[in-house]
């Protein structure tokens, strides 16, 4: 280990620090952005992987080296996907027969997800950062609850995923409006006396808006 006299000497890729400082606990660190004392300063990008070599030497000459390599990743990790499970048949509106309290969001994990990394789910008011365990990995999703907003109110709900290196996923959203209101006012029925026995039968709906949907029964006969 490393005495006062010694002298530790790190290559990267070719550069070369020399007298490099080390503490009273055998630490030792350099900043490749500095220059080195010889060779040229690394030039690193995504993807490569150099060879780190620390040598130290005693007064007498004695060296004894360790080697490391250093890997570059800046690369975005893949996004997750964002369901407001209240939207069962996504359409963007939460009825409601859809809406029980409040609002339950998955967040399913891209393939690449691993141990550590960390989900973060927001809905614009509440944020709940997740890490993610083995549990997670095996369920491929994680799960999150925010309190459903007022009737004509959008909630958008929006997730990332950040890896061990802190590289930042694209953002992922999912949003529904509440609509738990009966169209007013409800539609109307003419009564009708008559001896066709395949009538016309008529009414109003005039609280039909363009997205609406009409339903008539007639006897246990349905026209949608």
């Amino acid at each position: 280990g490393y005495v006062v006299g010694d002298t530790l000497t790190v290559e990267v890729d070719g550069a070369t620090y020399e007298n490099v400082a080390v503490d009273g606990s055998g630490n030792w660190t350099i900043d490749t952005g500095d220059a080195p004392d010889s060779g040229v300063a690394v030039e690193l990008s995504d993807g490569d992987a150099v060879t780190v070599t620390a040598t130290l030497t005693d007064p007498a000459g004695n060296e004894s080296t360790g080697t490391g390599t250093l890997t570059i990743d800046t690369s975005a990790p893949d996004e997750p996907t964002v369901t407001i499970v209240e939207d069962a048949d996504d359409d963007g509106l939460i009825s409601a027969s859809e809406l029980s309290g409040d609002i339950n969001v998955d967040v399913d994990l891209p393939g690449t997800a691993v141990v550590g990394d960390v989900i973060t789910v927001s809905d614009g008011t509440t944020t709940t950062p997740v890490t993610l365990d083995a549990g997670d990995i095996t369920a491929g999703k994680v799960t999150a609850t925010f309190t459903a907003p007022s009737e004509g109110d959008t909630i958008t709900v929006t997730a990332t995923l950040q890896d061990a290196l802190g590289n930042e996923s694209g953002e992922a959203s999912d949003s529904a409006t509440i609509d738990t209101s009966a169209p007013t006012p409800a539609p109307t029925v003419t009564d009708k006396t008559t001896n066709d026995t395949t009538p016309v039968i008529s009414g109003t709906a005039t609280g039909y808006v363009v997205g609406d949907t009409l339903t008539v029964e007639v006897d246990g006969a349905t026209y949608e």
